[in-house]
């Protein structure tokens, strides 16, 4: 028995190489019996599930770091924002603000308007709101300031 199943490895193995010399990259499926197909075809489904089902995780766990990242850039751009506010509303003589005022969160605005072109975000569109509403409250400060010199 053992000299039988040697020797069919043996007759099985030249049959590759001979293909392979041939020019086909892939052995020939066809001397394969029928119930030895049928396992190949189950080891193979089973295999494309399982790559299926990590291909679903990766997936899932890119879109959660992405949700993440924007939370986080939300979070900054608020932080620096409500920053700004108070240093506006204190500040007495504001001229520092009237310099780049039209540079003034120029970054953030952009990140804001991809997220929202992205994914409307009831937040980053909150956001936007407030730095727009504070670029037309310090051009409104700097046009009254104007009209008493």
């Amino acid at each position: 028995m053992r000299y039988f199943s040697f020797l069919w490895c043996l007759l099985a193995s030249c049959s590759l190489q001979t293909n392979k010399q041939l020019g086909e990259s892939q052995p020939v499926v066809r001397e394969l019996s029928e119930s030895k197909q049928k396992q190949r075809i189950t080891f193979l489904q089973k295999k494309l599930q399982s790559a299926e089902m990590e291909q679903r995780k990766a997936e899932f766990w890119v879109k959660q770091l992405k949700k993440e990242i924007q939370t986080a850039r939300l979070a900054l751009i608020r932080k620096q924002v409500d920053g700004y506010e108070v240093k506006f509303q204190t500040d007495l003589s504001r001229e520092d603000f009237f310099e780049n005022k039209e540079s003034l969160f120029m970054k953030e605005r952009e990140e804001l308007y991809a997220l929202i072109q992205s994914d409307t975000n009831p937040d980053a569109v909150a956001l936007l709101d407030r730095i727009l509403r504070l670029i037309t409250d310090l051009s409104d400060d700097r046009e009254k300031n104007s009209g008493k010199r």
